[in-house]
């Protein structure tokens, strides 16, 4: 049913989730996961000292971190039995949904699991967005899956009652 199942990520709770989701329909269905990161560029500051840092080392360092968390998300994929790719996606003009929407047709992708952010962590995030905005040209079911609930303390063993 899901056998090319896509998937954004971008280091959140929210992302990781939605990779156990992706991970776990991928195993029921004998799929293969794409992992993508789509990295937005970063505006230069015309403020007061801005001089003092360089835009090209600050977007080097959004690739490489974006690259570090597709090589740590794919390991997890692997640690799973499933078949797994990834790409690294630099948006430039183009919004995280045009960047999601592209990569879906381009890769015939079967459903695209997205790990839903609450408005508010959005506007901090450079590397995701949500994606109810998709273009209407794509006909790929949508999968948000909400962060994990957290886990409740366990009490200790041996504890002082």
């Amino acid at each position: 049913m899901y056998r090319r199942i896509l998937i954004p990520i971008d280091g959140s709770s929210t992302s990781e989730s939605g990779l156990d989701e992706a991970i776990r329909l991928a195993f029921l269905h004998d799929g293969v996961i794409r992992l993508i990161c789509i990295v937005q560029p970063q505006p230069s500051s015309g403020a007061p000292g801005a001089n003092c840092y360089f835009p090209a080392e600050i977007q080097a360092l959004l690739f490489e971190h974006a690259a570090e968390l597709l090589r740590n998300a794919a390991t997890r994929v692997r640690a799973n039995c499933i078949a797994v790719d990834s790409a690294l996606v630099e948006a430039g003009e183009r919004s995280f949904e045009e960047c999601l929407a592209a990569e879906a047709r381009a890769w015939e992708a079967d459903l695209i699991v997205i790990g839903a952010h609450r408005s508010r962590d959005v506007r901090r995030m450079p590397m995701a967005s949500p994606a109810p905005n998709l273009p209407r040209g794509v006909a790929v079911p949508l999968l948000l899956v909400r962060e994990a609930a957290p886990k409740a303390v366990q009490p200790l063993v041996n504890s002082w009652r």
